[in-house]
């Protein structure tokens, strides 16, 4: 049985999410452990890519939480890894990823700060035309042979042996 226990990570996995919100990205992280200092931002990468998102530090009774919002970015496509910086502290990778696949559909958070190898399916094996063809000459020929009374069924079965060999 596998474990559905999400990864070791400064924030609470399960609870975290990300959203669409007028027309924005939305990312909150929920029971963030790292220290936050004075105007915190989340700092999306993509390779050389760099796009900073305003956050602000949310205390109250459903617990801790950073909220950043990303402000309407074109060729936001694409899985970004996340960063939460501040003024005054160090940063921290959040064991996290953001997953945008276009500006109309949702938007993901993804746990893990690297996705694993991805495994392409084994293909299965590709039925030859001459295998369709075959089987499909032997199921015309066992049912037009079913309607001949036995020996002469066995006569032509038979003969095709020979013919095909």
């Amino acid at each position: 049985m596998g474990n559905s226990r999400p990864p070791a990570a400064l924030i609470d996995l399960v609870e975290s999410f990300a959203r669409r919100r007028d027309g924005r990205v939305e990312i909150v992280l929920v029971g963030p452990e790292a220290a936050i200092g004075s105007n915190p931002f989340v700092m999306l990468r993509q390779g050389e890519r760099r796009v900073k998102a305003p956050a602000r530090l949310v205390e109250d009774e459903q617990g801790r939480r950073v909220v950043a919002t990303l402000p309407a970015v074109r060729n936001l496509w694409g899985t970004w890894a996340l960063r939460l910086k501040s003024d005054s502290e160090p940063s921290v990778r959040i064991q996290a990823r953001l997953l945008v696949q276009g500006p109309r559909r949702p938007v993901v958070l993804l746990w893990g700060a690297r996705g694993g190898e991805s495994r392409l399916p084994v293909p299965s094996p590709r039925r030859t035309r001459e295998g369709r063809s075959a089987r499909t000459a032997r199921k015309v020929t066992h049912r037009a042979l079913s309607l001949l009374p036995e020996r002469h069924a066995e006569q032509a079965r038979g003969q095709i042996r020979r013919l095909l060999s």
